[in-house]
């Protein structure tokens, strides 16, 4: 059961997880902030892309398992 969380969570795939879970948090930050929601959706967005979550959760297990 890890072995596929891993799997799910590091493939290159997965950055629409990623990026759909950041619009949700944009979202729910605009509700209680008042910023345009479309100005945080472009900015969660952008922080997911420059950050690569995929690459990094392989690096990560890649450590774990030495």
């Amino acid at each position: 059961m890890s072995d596929l969380t891993w799997n799910v969570l590091s493939s290159p795939l997965s950055i629409g997880i990623y990026i759909a879970a950041a619009m949700l948090i944009a979202a729910f930050v605009s509700a209680t902030t008042g910023v345009p929601p479309y100005i945080l959706v472009a900015v969660a967005v952008v922080l997911v892309l420059f950050i690569d979550p995929p690459e990094r959760m392989e690096k990560l297990r890649k450590q774990r398992r030495r």
